[in-house]
């Protein structure tokens, strides 16, 4: 087989869903550049935006239960593994003039605890109290 015939063919570097496709057949592709978007369904995740006054008892490793609105009531468990301050900008509301502080926002990225049938990347998911 010659190094054209080779290069015809494009290997997935994980097995996942084709989310996008960029390229048109009979473009021209730069070597590096890239021609469609795959989704690993093996590897979700949560992320979430919580005011550090939410922040209280939450900390790595937690176990917390969550909801998918798109999914129906029930509630899954998730795992905290990531909790980490959004940039300065990220603040929800200002107290300085009472002088006391700004309330800050974090990130927090969770992660499922078992695997989620219909779940698909951008759902909204709820934290439950």
């Amino acid at each position: 087989m010659s190094a054209y015939q080779r290069d015809r063919y494009l290997l997935a570097p994980c097995d996942g869903e084709v989310a996008e496709i960029f390229a048109k057949r009979s473009d021209l592709i730069g070597t590096g550049s890239p021609v469609m978007s795959i989704l690993d369904m093996s590897d979700v995740w949560i992320t979430l935006s919580l005011r550090e006054d939410r922040l209280k008892g939450l900390a790595m490793g937690d176990t917390v239960r969550v909801t998918i609105p798109a999914l129906g009531e029930r509630q899954y468990k998730a795992t905290v593994k990531i909790i980490r301050p959004m940039a300065s900008y990220a603040v929800w509301r200002a107290t300085k003039i009472n002088g006391q502080y700004d309330v800050k926002s974090f990130d927090i990225k969770l992660t499922l605890n078992e695997t989620v049938d219909g779940l698909r990347p951008g759902m909204t998911a709820l934290l439950v109290n």
